[in-house]
């Protein structure tokens, strides 16, 4: 492959990411590589194309193999940090981003970056030092707003939180992302319906599909328990009555006597005295009969 040729491919590649064909980019970043293995753009263009396949550790592979070649771009370090993210490298994906903020002289939209990252990923308090510095730097940006909102949330700094996510949603009101936070915002402080509300109008929003059901399948966990917890305590309720009601040990009483008086009566009319065993096995079948004929009240709780 000549050099026209390589250019041809770095460019089809470049247009292929823009409209989201990763893996004909993937294909192009290859065949310039086989000619040009040290070409900083092929390793960024390869780099790229992975991270989008969701293949981070390859990513990240090149990524650092792309910073070798050179450790000051901006834009190296930027899709280093992404990969090294995207592989579970937060350390290293902390480095990157802390990187691409000096050589960017701070540039507000790395710091939005730095702070999200830092929001998902690292302790509470740097995350919200990190946010309110975005803020401060992008005042009218929605997504700056939305990470500090999301931020708040972590510390439980609830009233803070809505006020950021509320004024995120005030810039832009169809902002997916803010209206996810706020969702989550709504759940978590038990106003289940609103939250609800919000992730209907997120449907077919990928970015925060795993948002949506997360609060759907919590809410709808809460629901079930809720209605075990009143179940409970309508058992328990119901079990604090008496076992057996006072009707029925009247009537096992009943039943007792007559049970024993009648066989007594009979063998009065036939003539026949009773003697102490007799006695003993009227009295126990008198109590056998009597149990039998009364069970339904013994056994119907």
């Amino acid at each position: 492959m000549d050099w026209s040729d390589a250019e041809n491919c770095i460019s089809q590649g470049i247009a292929a990411l823009e409209e989201n064909r990763p893996i004909q980019a993937l294909s192009l970043a290859e065949q310039v590589l086989t000619g040009y293995p040290d070409l900083l753009i092929g390793r960024l263009l390869r780099a790229d194309a992975l991270l989008r396949l969701d293949r981070g550790k390859e990513a990240l592979e090149e990524a650092e193999f792309a910073a070798k070649l050179a450790t000051d771009d901006l834009h190296t370090q930027i899709l280093l940090a992404r990969s090294a993210e995207a592989a579970g490298r937060l350390g290293r994906a902390q480095q990157a981003w802390e990187t691409a903020i000096r050589l960017s002289h701070e540039k507000p939209e790395i710091l939005r970056e730095y702070a999200r990252f830092m929001t998902l990923h690292r302790g509470p308090k740097l995350a919200l030092e990190a946010a309110r510095h975005a803020v401060t730097l992008l005042p009218q940006d929605a997504t700056a707003w939305t990470i500090l909102g999301q931020a708040q949330l972590r510390v439980k700094q609830w009233a803070e939180a809505e006020r950021s996510l509320q004024q995120a949603l005030r810039i832009d009101p169809n902002h997916a992302q803010a209206q996810a936070a706020m969702a989550v915002f709504l759940h978590l402080r038990g106003r289940e319906d609103s939250a609800l509300a919000l992730t209907r109008l997120l449907e077919g929003h990928k970015e925060v599909e795993n948002v949506v059901e997360a609060i759907r399948r919590d809410a709808k966990n809460r629901e079930l328990n809720r209605i075990l917890v009143e179940r409970g305590i309508d058992q328990a309720s119901a079990a604090k009555g008496p076992v057996i009601s006072r009707d029925a040990i009247v009537l096992l009483i009943l039943i007792f006597c007559s049970c024993l008086i009648v066989p007594w009566v009979l063998l009065a009319i036939w003539g026949i005295e009773p003697d102490q065993t007799l006695l003993l096995f009227l009295i126990v079948m008198a109590a056998i009969f009597a149990l039998i004929f009364c069970r339904q009240w013994f056994f119907r709780r």
